[in-house]
């Protein structure tokens, strides 16, 4: 996104100023004045147009991304500029199958990606069935200390809530100590209900699922009337 912002930048300070004087944009001052909220509105509708054909988005990997660069380099082409486009690997998340985020026990319920769940990009993946452990339940600091998963089972999923310190941290530390899975349910506040999409930087190995605040209480409370089961399967 900040290479099309400067790709843009310049397509306008371009447009402007050979438009008005036959000649290459002068830096600074003609970039200033060709900065204007009706042409940067005119290229940012061009762009929510693409992602609006694209399923919502434009982000890299997609084909929303290929038609953006597509149309920077079009612009700049329109007002003299020969634009080279190189390409690059890196490493990219897709989720290959639905992932399945289910209570086996007490009864068996699946919750649905979306309003109960989102996966955090670049998680791990996994498919196993583990009882989940409320880590300092309804502490917005749980999990994001060692000492905070004294006597937790080595192979159950955590359960923690937003706050304090990084998901990434939480599901780190939350590794570090034997988890399976580590599930950072929103905190219920007004407006932090819903799960929220979040990314992991860094190297974690265990399933990462932002979880909302409704199914984080109702995990907690189950968890602390006797053992719940749950499956992830995450590809």
């Amino acid at each position: 996104m900040f290479a099309v912002a400067i790709g843009l930048g310049v397509l306008l300070a371009a447009g402007a100023d050979s438009a008005a004087h036959g000649q290459k944009a002068a830096p600074g001052s003609a970039l200033a004045r060709a900065v204007t909220p009706a042409h940067l509105k005119k290229h940012l509708k061009s762009l929510e147009t693409i992602a609006a054909r694209n399923n919502g988005t434009r982000a890299v990997g997609t084909r929303g991304y290929t038609q953006s660069v597509a149309y920077v380099a079009k612009q700049l082409r329109a007002v003299g500029y020969k634009p080279k486009l190189r390409t690059f690997t890196f490493d990219y998340f897709r989720e290959t199958k639905p992932t399945v985020l289910e209570r086996v026990s007490p009864g068996l319920k699946r919750y649905e990606r979306g309003p109960d769940f989102i996966v955090m990009r670049y998680s791990a993946g996994g498919d196993f069935t583990a009882p989940v452990v409320p880590v300092r339940s309804g502490s917005p600091s749980s999990g994001c200390e060692g000492s905070d998963f004294s006597g937790f089972p080595h192979g159950a999923i955590a359960l923690m809530t937003r706050g304090v310190c990084a998901f990434t941290q939480k599901a780190a530390i939350a590794e570090s100590h034997g988890a399976r899975a580590a599930l950072m349910a929103n905190d219920g506040s007004p407006g932090r209900t819903a799960p929220l999409s979040a990314t992991v930087f860094g190297t974690v190995g265990i399933p990462a699922i932002v979880i909302s605040s409704a199914l984080g209480s109702e995990l907690t409370r189950l968890a602390q009337a006797g053992t719940v089961r749950m499956r992830i399967s995450l590809t």
